[in-house]
């Protein structure tokens, strides 16, 4: 899927994500949740912004609009249509063992018109979660912004690291305290242990930053004061791929943020986290 800031509204920006999609050890073709995102991108560019998004969020959706959480049906349903014309393409994604959970990621640009100039760009990331009747449906979406676009020139990121079940049965918020508990005790080097080559992070006014030493390098450019306020999550039933949105406090100013899990042969990893700031 694709996320990004929408000016559906005048004075205001709506961030929506999208995801993208790659490949995961154990798999010879491309991943359903790729799939899935493949078709709400096609849906938005030859139909609608808006009709895409009601037709691909879950009713449990969230998206994420300067620090707030808002329901996404709630939102969609609200704004105009426009001519605007929003392009994504997934270049990294995993889904879980369990098959019913996912995420993508990659670049995004909203255009004016068709081929009209571009009005913003960066990178979207989306969890996807199959319904009841078996059909995937985005759960959230959220953006960083960044210029210039990367859309016609990003690269796939292959997923090289094999996911486990983890042995016992865990929260995603569980998962996610811990590390905060470790991150306030050690700073950055907490994340030393927790990071993989095939890790991702995006921010806002950044690149997309791939690998532990370029991320850690990253991370030593945030402010110093970034506080994370986890607020919700999920897992998937097979235990090994999780995820946690919330809240970024730096200073006075409230943005948000998202990390996915990836359960390893040695523990839990960060394989991807989203940063607004």
């Amino acid at each position: 899927m694709i996320i990004l800031f929408l000016d559906l509204f005048p004075m205001r920006k709506i961030l929506v994500i999208l995801f993208c999609c790659s490949f995961i050890q154990g798999f010879a073709q491309p991943l359903m949740v790729e799939n899935a995102e493949l078709s709400f991108a096609r849906f938005a560019a030859n139909v609608s912004i808006k009709k895409a998004f009601l037709q691909f969020l879950d009713p449990q959706s969230v998206v994420f609009d300067k620090g707030r959480v808002q329901k996404g049906m709630e939102i969609w349903n609200s704004v105009p249509e426009t001519s605007n014309r929003l392009y994504w393409r997934p270049v990294f994604s995993a889904q879980a063992l369990s098959g019913e959970m996912g995420f993508t990621t990659g670049p995004f640009e909203l255009r004016a018109t068709s081929g009209g100039p571009i009005i913003s760009s960066g990178n979207y990331t989306s969890i996807w979660q199959k319904d009841s009747t078996g059909n995937w449906k985005v759960l959230l979406d959220i953006g960083t912004l960044y210029k210039p676009t990367l859309f016609e020139t990003e690269n796939q990121h292959t997923l090289s690291s094999s996911s486990l079940a983890a042995p016992q049965a865990v929260s995603a918020l569980q998962i996610e305290e811990n590390f905060l508990n470790t991150l306030s005790l050690h700073g950055l080097r907490a994340y030393e242990d927790l990071l993989l080559q095939d890790s991702w992070m995006n921010a806002d006014r950044m690149l997309p930053i791939k690998g532990k030493q370029a991320i850690i390098q990253a991370l030593n450019r945030l402010p110093v004061d970034i506080q994370f306020h986890p607020l919700s999550g999920g897992i998937s039933q097979s235990n090994d791929l999780a995820y946690v949105y919330g809240f970024v406090k730096i200073k006075e100013r409230t943005e948000n943020y998202l990390r996915i899990w990836l359960h390893a042969a040695d523990g839990w990893k960060i394989l991807v986290q989203v940063i607004k700031w």
